[in-house]
């Protein structure tokens, strides 16, 4: 593909986008400014860099030299990108402890990727995915960290550990080790248990009889450095306590108007917890640890992709009918 039709389409698929996003219902107090636009990318996750300069947004796209995964937005500038391209549903996505990008793929053979310095990557870098061919030397996929359906992950407040969530049929909850590349999964009895394969990772955590879930989502870490994930099929989020030798899995939140959590987002100057809602309307919920708080609702879009710097809430509306796909910074206003 010459490099002006590739410029040609990628001016399609990101558009500048300075009017407000249309039949979104907010609560009192809050409002929101778009970002930038999408046309059938299908925007997923959001994390902001460390330092608030960029955004970043992975693209839930089938794999393909000119397929889009990864956009990126200079917040200085409101200049935005596609930055990477070729991954196979590009999905999680998290700044990680060296600040390195990291960002899984959600099908059985998924992988984690890492780019070592996101905010130097020149734009339009590929991933050639069948032979794992890249066109720059600061991507490199994470084979330790297990090849399975990758939806959510976190990292630890230490730094030690990334807890990545599974989204296949019997969700895994597996647990990599940064410093000796080691990966294990958790088993209801016996605790955290190695996984000496991680490229069948799922296939060795059904061979040891592993915890299993319904598809996990969203994870995120609590102030208390716990690890909350969403179940969306059962309408609940888990919290792990993983301070002691044997890990401890109960339930943070069982609320009759959370549908289907599915994106979770800690929020630190408010100390609340952000939860998009996949149920139709989708909502977006923010939980002060006593009760839930509306804070917005599409009946149309689908709201994903929690990301909260300082004071401000990012997220997206996805597959909003014949609308843009949107990408939206949610802020508090001075009149309730």
């Amino acid at each position: 593909m010459s490099r002006l039709l590739f410029i040609f389409i990628t001016t399609a698929l990101l558009i500048s986008c300075s009017f407000d996003p249309i039949r979104i219902d907010l609560a009192g107090g809050w409002s929101v400014k778009s970002l930038v636009a999408f046309r059938h990318t299908n925007p997923q996750s959001i994390t902001a860099s460390k330092d608030g300069k960029w955004l970043y947004i992975s693209l839930e796209n089938s794999a393909g030299l000119s397929t889009p995964s990864l956009a990126t937005i200079n917040m200085a500038t409101g200049h935005h990108q596609i930055l990477l391209n070729g991954l196979h549903l590009a999905h999680g996505l998290q700044i990680a402890p060296d600040t390195s990008l990291w960002i899984g793929e959600q099908f059985e053979q998924g992988m984690i990727w890492r780019i070592s310095e996101p905010g130097k990557l020149p734009e339009d870098q590929r991933i050639e995915r069948t032979t794992l061919a890249v066109t720059h030397p600061s991507i490199a996929p994470l084979p330790a960290a297990g090849r399975f359906t990758h939806s959510g992950f976190a990292f630890s407040q230490d730094g030690r550990f990334a807890y990545m969530a599974g989204a296949d049929s019997q969700g895994r909850l597996y647990r990599y080790t940064l410093r000796s590349r080691k990966l294990q999964v958790l088993h209801a009895q016996e605790g955290w248990l190695s996984i000496t394969n991680p490229e069948s990772a799922d296939a060795e955590a059904t061979h040891l009889k592993a915890r299993a879930f319904t598809p996990l989502r969203g994870v995120t870490v609590l102030p208390n450095g716990h690890i909350l994930i969403a179940e969306p099929a059962k309408g609940r989020l888990l919290e792990l306590d993983d301070s002691s030798e044997h890990p401890e899995l109960s339930t943070y939140l069982d609320d009759a108007e959370l549908q289907q959590p599915v994106d979770l987002a800690w929020d630190t100057a408010r100390q609340w917890l952000w939860i998009s809602d996949g149920y139709k309307p989708s909502r977006l919920w923010a939980y002060d640890g006593n009760r839930l708080n509306r804070i917005a609702s599409h009946k149309e879009a689908r709201i994903t992709g929690l990301a909260v710097h300082g004071e401000t809430v990012y997220l997206n509306l996805r597959d909003n009918g014949q609308s843009p796909e949107i990408t939206l910074k949610l802020t508090e206003t001075d009149t309730p």
